[in-house]
């Protein structure tokens, strides 16, 4: 029987004051424990960075709140594949199309699928790297 070894880590950010280096640092120690290859830690900070900081807490800065939001890391080592979900609350937002072009056009360039989904008053955004 084959079994998917997941490792995953959740962070919960509920207002724009949150501590971004104190995540970025989980994200690389959570990276490090699990023998991640670096590319893929530093990858994930900086999806981390341009999707979070540049988009959504600007977004609820200048429009409305979109807190709490969630970020999902989840690494599977069979594969060394790493996932980050981020799930935010309030009125549909996709920074794919109204996010900051630059950050979003890096990220896509990072990753290998990305996709976007609003589903009874959720958001969701999903990101793989390979």
């Amino acid at each position: 029987m084959f079994i998917k070894r997941l490792k995953q880590l959740e962070v919960d950010i509920d207002s724009e004051n949150f501590d971004f280096i104190a995540i970025s640092s989980q994200l690389e120690e959570f990276g490090r424990n699990n023998m991640m290859p670096q590319k893929l830690i530093r990858n994930a900070q900086l999806v981390f960075e341009e999707i979070v900081s540049e988009n959504l807490v600007q977004y609820s800065e200048n429009v409305g709140t979109l807190y709490p939001i969630r970020v999902i890391a989840e690494y599977f080592d069979t594969d060394e594949s790493l996932t980050m979900i981020i799930n935010y609350c309030g009125e549909q937002y996709d920074p794919f199309l109204d996010g900051d072009e630059l950050s979003m056009k890096l990220v896509k360039k990072l990753a290998s699928e990305s996709e976007y989904c609003y589903e009874d008053g959720n958001n969701r955004i999903k990101v793989c790297f390979r």
